[in-house]
């Protein structure tokens, strides 16, 4: 049992051409090992008088051929043995190291070229997020507070009311009847906002006064102040203003402050040089008195530069997942075709936020400012957007036109242009061609399963036929063998039959 268990450890080990070496620290090479001292003590037994069969004596002697042979990396033995695999190159550096290299299999250095490549595609898609927010257009943020009011409240406009918006985000409201500021959204009426509505309520309360003295002084200027008193005047109007601040992703601020009467541009606050701007001439006597208080001119800077931006910062903070959200915009043109010009309308539908960009491109060139009929950013119910550009164009030439829209829900600008439909025969066609595709091969599967169907059928057939003539030939032959085996029994009362015995 032995000689055979050993006999096919050394068929294995040579028919999948393996080397079980040793290694000699004195020399650095390889020697004889386990095997081959197998191989050996199989040797002294048959010199000892222990005989094999031919086949063992064959690959006893394959068996110490191989174990002799010297192990050279690289080389075959004889006996068409497979080559073994080369030994591990020596560790170090230096020219060991280098000669390593440069020895590196061409499957080694395919596999370090495949690594170096995937490790650059890897760096390649960790940078498409900063590549990707590059070309993203910057978002702004806003905070603005509107205030109007009249001078005779009974035709229905207050005295005095203000209303707070972030973006386009209305979060607070402000009445003189009632003097107490109103939350309007749902992220401001948690108690992180607290001391910031202690803050702002204050604020509206000083608007307050201050608006109405304003107001006074504009009619004053303007000679609409017949009587002493607000309220009473036989002819009522209208004080409007904007004021807020706009900040960038880049911390850069931007400050407003304006004024409208009865409807019109009135002044605007300039906080770089402290002055006031005059949108008309009736303006000049209300901005020349205002410039000469110098006090009022830098508290409304420093509200503009410093307190205003902080308050949106926080406000931000307080309405983040709110404020922050971003929706694209659906893009489509839509073609119009009038007895002498053919317009072409862009339209950007259901997008937030409200800051959009929309333009004219021909042959891949911005048009003027001038040839483009921009509309205003119009709200939806929803909480969203709508905005359109139209443009007339000389009839047949839509197709050079494109339309360009940015927006800070998209990775890059989105383009649209003007697509011709098909015509009723082309469609037609189509739909004939589709239908009668879908016919034919709803054809083909019908009768290819019917086909096996049939098919299968007939082979049951033919099974059932074959079984049945198989039973009747097997009961047929079987009272045939049977009356061969076994002679008809015949009636004891038979005096022609005579039972045999044994003795004869």
């Amino acid at each position: 049992m032995g000689l055979f268990r050993s006999d096919k450890v050394q068929s294995t080990f040579l028919h999948q051409g393996r080397r079980p070496l040793r290694t000699d620290t004195s020399q650095g090479q390889r020697g004889p090992g386990r095997f081959h001292q197998q191989v050996l003590g199989i040797e002294e037994s048959s010199s000892s008088g222990v005989s094999f069969p031919p086949t063992a004596r064959k690959r006893i002697a394959l068996a110490r051929k191989f174990c002799l042979a010297s192990p050279q990396p690289g080389r075959r033995l004889q006996g068409d043995l497979p080559a073994g695999p080369a030994p591990p190159p020596h560790a170090g550096g230096g020219s060991s190291g280098r000669a390593a290299a440069a020895e590196m299999s061409p499957g080694a250095r395919r596999a370090r070229l495949l690594l170096l490549l995937l490790l650059l595609l890897l760096f390649l898609l960790l940078q498409l997020p900063t590549v990707a927010a590059q070309r993203r257009p910057p978002r702004s943020h806003s905070l603005r507070y509107l205030f109007m009011g009249a001078s005779v409240p009974d035709l229905g406009l207050p005295l005095f009311e203000a209303r707070g918006y972030v973006d386009d985000q209305l979060f607070v409201s402000y009445s003189h009847e009632s003097r107490r500021a109103e939350p309007r959204a749902q992220w401001v009426r948690t108690g992180a906002a607290s001391q910031l509505w202690l803050q702002l309520s204050q604020s509206l309360k000083g608007w307050d006064h201050m608006f109405i003295v304003d107001f006074w002084t504009i009619m004053d200027n303007h000679n609409h102040s017949k009587v002493t008193k607000l309220g009473v005047s036989s002819e009522s109007h209208t004080l409007q203003v904007i004021l807020g601040c706009e900040v960038e992703e880049d911390n850069s601020t931007t400050g407003f402050w304006k004024y409208g009467y009865d409807g019109q541009n009135h002044l605007e606050f300039c906080p770089e040089t402290l002055d006031w701007r005059a949108a008309e001439p009736k303006a000049q006597a209300t901005k020349l008195e205002w410039e000469v208080n110098k006090i009022r001119a830098k508290q409304n800077r420093a509200y503009l530069q410093r307190d205003c931006p902080e308050q949106l910062r926080q406000l931000l903070e307080l309405g983040r997942g709110v404020l922050d959200r971003q929706v694209p915009p659906l893009v489509k043109m839509t073609h119009h075709v009038t007895s002498a010009v053919t317009t072409l309308r862009c339209q950007a539908l259901s997008f937030y936020p409200q800051n959009i960009t929309m333009k004219w491109l021909k042959d891949r060139q911005p048009l003027d400012a001038e040839d483009v009929e921009p509309k205003d950013v119009l709200p939806n119910g929803d909480g969203t957007y709508q905005r359109w550009v139209a443009l007339a164009v000389a009839p047949g030439e839509e197709q050079r036109y494109t339309c360009q829209v940015e927006h800070p829900g998209l990775d890059q600008p989105l383009t649209a242009s003007w697509e011709a439909p098909m015509s009723g025969t082309l469609v037609v066609g189509i739909i004939s061609g589709i239908a009668v595709c879908i016919i034919v091969l709803f054809t083909g599967i019908l009768f290819r399963i019917l086909r096996k169907r049939q098919a299968s059928r007939g082979a049951m057939g033919d099974y059932v036929l074959a079984e049945y003539e198989e039973n009747e030939a097997r009961s047929v032959s079987q009272p045939a063998r049977a009356r061969g085996r076994f002679p008809a029994h015949q009636s004891d009362s038979d005096p022609s039959h005579t039972p045999l015995h044994p003795d004869g």
